[in-house]
C-alpha cells in the first residue's frame, strides 16, 4: 500500500469513526511503516483537540418558573393587542369607516385601488433583484449596491451588493441558495448572485448546504468551488488560505487545481500553483469564532423578543 493513500484513509477514519478500531490492513501497515505510524499519532492528537466536549446543562433554580411566567405574559399581551385592534377597527373613522358603509359604495373604490396597487406591486416585485438577506450585524457594517443598503436583520441583499465590516464589526448573511456567510471584522465581500461570492480581503466563513452545488468563491489569487461543505477563507498580504471544516472544496487558479478535504488547509499565492493540502492546526480557533458570532446573533434576538431570557449585554469599552 502507498503511504499517501494510507494517510488519507487514516484521516477519513479519524473524522468519521474516531472511536472504532482500525482495519487489519491499515494496522499491519502501521506496524511496518514508522512514518505512517508517526502520522497516525499526530492525526489522533488533533482529532482529540477538535472533538467537542459535551457538558450536561442544568438550569438554575427557578428557571422554568420564570420561563412559564414570561410565556403567560406574552400570551396575555398578544390577546390584549388583538382586542385593542378589533376595537379600533370598529370605532375608528376615516379608512375604517369606509367598510361600514353598504358594499355598493366602497366596492368601486376598492376595485380602482386594486387596479392601481396590483400592477405596481407586480412591477416592484420583479424589478428588485433580491438574492438574500442580513441575519445579523454588529458595529458599523456598510452595505452598498447601486445605493447604500440597510444592514439590519431581515433587510434584503441585491445582486452585486458589497458588504464591508470595519474594526469591531461582524455580519451574517443568508443567501437564497441556503448558504450562510459569517464575515469577520476588516473584511469586504461582494455578493454577485446567490451562488457566486467574491472575497476581496479579510476573513469569512462559508456554510453551504450539502445538496447545494455550483457555489463558488472568487479570490484575488484564484477561486474556490464548493461541493456542499463548510470552510473558512482569509485573504491578506497577497495570499489566500482555505481551511475546510466539513466536506470538500476545489481550490484553483490559473496554474493548477487542488481538492481540499475536511480538516485540511491550502494556501494560494499569485503566479504559483495552490499548495499541497495539509492538516490544519487553526480549525478550532475558526470554529470558536463562528460559534461566538452565531451566539451573539441568538442573544440579540432574545434581547429583542424575550429580554428576561437573554444574557446581560456586555458593556462596551470606553475609547
Amino acid at each position: 500500500m502507498k503511504c499517501s493513500s494510507v494517510i488519507q484513509e487514516l484521516i477519513d477514519w479519524a473524522i468519521d469513526r474516531p472511536d472504532s478500531r482500525l482495519p487489519e490492513r491499515l494496522q499491519n501497515h502501521l506496524n511496518d511503516c514508522l512514518r505512517c505510524r508517526s502520522e497516525w499519532e499526530s492525526i489522533q492528537g488533533w482529532t482529540q483537540l477538535l472533538r467537542p466536549t459535551e457538558e450536561s446543562w442544568k438550569p438554575e433554580e427557578g428557571y422554568y418558573e420564570r420561563l412559564t411566567e414570561q410565556a403567560m405574559r406574552e400570551k396575555r399581551r398578544a390577546v390584549l393587542t388583538r382586542d385593542i385592534r378589533r376595537d379600533l377597527a370598529l370605532d375608528a373613522s376615516g379608512w375604517f369607516s369606509l367598510f361600514q358603509r353598504p358594499a355598493y359604495r366602497w366596492a368601486p373604490t376598492l376595485a380602482v385601488l386594486l387596479l392601481i396597487v396590483l400592477p405596481c406591486g407586480w412591477w416592484i416585485q420583479y424589478s428588485i433583484d433580491v438574492i438574500g438577506q442580513f441575519d445579523y450585524s454588529s458595529g458599523q457594517v456598510m452595505a452598498m449596491a447601486d445605493k447604500p443598503l440597510d444592514p439590519r436583520k431581515g433587510m434584503h441583499i441585491r445582486r452585486s451588493t458589497t458588504v464591508q465590516t470595519p474594526q469591531n464589526s461582524e455580519s451574517i448573511v443568508l443567501l437564497e441558495s441556503g448558504a450562510e456567510i459569517c464575515i469577520a471584522p476588516l473584511s469586504r465581500v461582494t455578493f454577485l448572485d446567490e451562488k457566486t461570492v467574491r472575497l476581496d480581503h479579510g476573513r469569512a466563513y462559508f456554510d453551504i448546504a450539502k445538496q447545494e452545488s455550483g457555489f463558488q468563491v472568487l479570490l484575488p489569487q484564484g477561486a474556490v468551488k464548493v461541493l456542499g461543505t463548510a470552510f473558512h477563507i482569509s485573504v491578506a498580504q497577497g495570499r489566500s488560505a482555505v481551511i475546510v471544516t466539513r466536506g470538500v472544496v476545489q481550490v484553483s487558479n490559473a496554474n493548477a487545481a487542488e481538492k481540499v478535504f475536511s480538516g485540511m488547509e491550502c494556501n494560494i499565492a499569485p503566479s504559483l500553483r495552490p499548495s499541497t493540502p495539509k492538516p490544519s492546526t487553526r480549525i478550532l480557533a475558526q470554529t470558536r469564532w463562528v460559534n461566538q458570532v452565531r451566539e451573539d446573533r441568538n442573544q440579540e434576538e432574545l434581547r429583542k423578543y424575550y429580554p428576561s431570557l437573554a444574557a446581560p449585554k456586555p458593556k462596551e469599552s470606553q475609547p
